[in-house]
């Protein structure tokens, strides 16, 4: 009875393996270098299911360090009754772990909304919890919650939320299926903030890890005098900086005022007091939106609306100091809905990614910063619709996308939609990208060590068995790059690292022919 129940359970999971597969995103005549399909193990087993219909999106942030790529996804077939955190190798596409969190025998909600890693490399998941059952997707009240993974194991460590009995617990009136609302953490203080976006106000909740209320303030930006803005934008730009796009425009009976607008950058320390204001007035056109949307290295992106075709869209580009430095205007295959763009590493330009259906294609577009595109490569795809959530380009001219993946089905009323999420790691080379090598798979392995560790006189030591000519990248825990060094033909080296706090970092030396692995390295406190 036992073998023919295990020869059942094997024949049961190679089936599901297929099911799942089929719903992989395929090209014609091409294969990116691996594909990885997201599929939450807690439903295995489960009558019905066939792996893809029950993960719904990813949160917004993929953590894509050295080595490894993290990501937390929604589960919305059960109305947000769970979810999947996991970790993805970065060479080969393979689940290192992956976790997740079922709440369907409950009747309790949550909405994760943002991920980081902590200074000990754990993953930290923000996010919603309705203190109500919601009705209709509606959330009357909800709180903060909180859930830390250990980075290696993808073991759950802690878990917690604002106490819903607590009367001074953060509460928000919230729908879900258009977020009002963003947490952020703020890392000196380990205490979390929470905005409530609104046209030239918004409210923000200071709140202790318990959920108790420190200060609950609406905030209007004091330069914001017309009735209606476009938008409200918020970034955050390192652990102790955000900053606030405001766009204000003014309407004469239903009709825009293209000489009467207002458009700053904010910058707010973690306590919320506005460090200093930049007026952008003078250095754009009028339009009717300015999303602020993203800090690439010493670059602001702000995405410029002024109608409803993509050929009224530009990409604004700023310096550091709000100098305008350049303009990607859009072209007609630029649809606003199926485009992501994202900054290369190896070039001075972004890639645009756009895709379409009927027929099923990607195309891949280069902008340099004096607005000129290029058109790359178009792959055609066997799979009916596919939508791109995110586009990450990597430090070799690599890129990895995120797209969902949607089969039509008219047999299940409840799930009009399959849905599935995929991540794929495209090589450059493939779409006609520079990149650091010209033969990655022929690249020798090197060694090198360092010398002290935890590190003394806030100088890293570094012994290569080879001389090294090349960079050392220096990154903290969320992958971001704190220090590059340049390196010529030494066999030892002393990087100073004096500027730095102390904490976990991640060191990894680049060369043009040699591979070296990343290692961990530790910055005592002064």
């Amino acid at each position: 009875m036992k073998r023919v129940l295990f020869i059942w359970l094997i024949i049961a999971a190679v089936q599901l393996r297929a099911q799942i597969e089929e719903h992989a995103i395929r090209f014609v005549d091409y294969t990116p270098e691996w594909i990885h399909i997201v599929v939450d193990s807690s439903y295995i087993g489960v009558p019905g299911y066939n792996g893809v219909h029950h993960i719904y999106s990813s949160i917004y942030q993929t953590i894509i360090t050295d080595d490894a790529i993290y990501k937390t996804y929604i589960n919305h077939k059960e109305r947000w009754q769970g979810g999947l955190v996991e970790k993805v190798d970065l060479a080969t596409g393979k689940t290192l772990w992956s976790t997740p969190f079922d709440l369907r025998t409950s009747d309790e909600r949550e909405l994760p909304q943002e991920q980081y890693l902590d200074e000990e490399g754990n993953v930290v998941v923000l996010g919603f919890r309705a203190t109500q059952p919601p009705i209709f997707h509606i959330w009357s009240e909800g709180t903060f919650m909180r859930r830390t993974y250990d980075g290696t194991t993808g073991a759950l460590i802690d878990h917690r939320y604002g106490d819903k009995r607590d009367s001074t617990a953060a509460r928000i009136s919230w729908v879900p299926v258009w977020p009002a609302v963003r947490i952020f953490p703020v890392y000196t203080n380990n205490f979390l903030y929470i905005f409530n976006d609104g046209s030239v106000k918004f409210d923000y909740v200071l709140m202790e890890e318990d959920g108790t209320t420190i200060r609950d303030t609406t905030y209007r930006a004091p330069e914001a005098i017309y009735s209606r803005a476009s938008s409200v934008n918020i970034i955050r730009i390192d652990p102790d900086t955000f900053l606030v796009l405001f766009h204000n425009i003014k309407f004469d009976s239903g009709r825009f005022i293209k000489d009467s607008f207002l458009l700053q950058a904010h910058y707010y320390d973690a306590g919320w007091n506005r460090v200093r204001t930049v007026d952008l007035k003078d250095k754009v056109a009028p339009a009717l939106k300015f999303l602020l949307h993203s800090k690439d290295g010493d670059i602001y992106n702000v995405l410029r609306v002024d109608g409803d075709s993509p050929t009224d869209n530009s990409n604004l580009l700023f310096d550091s100091q709000w100098n305008l430095i350049g303009e990607i205007p859009w072209i007609s295959s630029f649809n606003t809905s199926r485009t992501r763009f994202t900054r290369l590493k190896t070039e001075q330009a972004y890639l645009f990614v756009v895709t379409t259906k009927n027929p099923s294609r990607m195309m891949f577009y280069k902008a340099d910063f004096q607005g000129n595109i290029t058109h790359l490569r178009t792959l055609e795809m066997l799979t009916p619709i596919v939508r791109l959530e995110s586009v990450h380009a990597l430090d070799d001219g690599d890129i990895i996308l995120v797209c969902r993946v949607f089969y039509k089905t008219s047999k299940d009323s409840e799930n009009p939609e399959y849905r599935q999420i995929n991540l794929l790691r495209i090589d450059g080379r493939d779409i006609g990208l520079t990149t650091t090598t010209s033969d990655k798979p022929s690249m020798k392995t090197a060694a090198y060590q360092i010398l002290e560790n935890p590190i003394q006189q806030r100088e890293i030591r570094l012994s290569f068995h080879v001389p090294f000519s090349g960079q050392v990248i220096l990154s903290d825990v969320r992958g971001k790059k704190v220090c590059t060094y340049f390196l010529d033909g030494v066999k030892e080296a002393t990087l100073n690292v004096e500027s730095l706090t102390g904490g976990i970092y991640f060191i990894r030396p680049l060369a043009e022919s040699t591979q070296y692995e990343t290692m961990k390295i530790v910055i005592p406190p002064r």
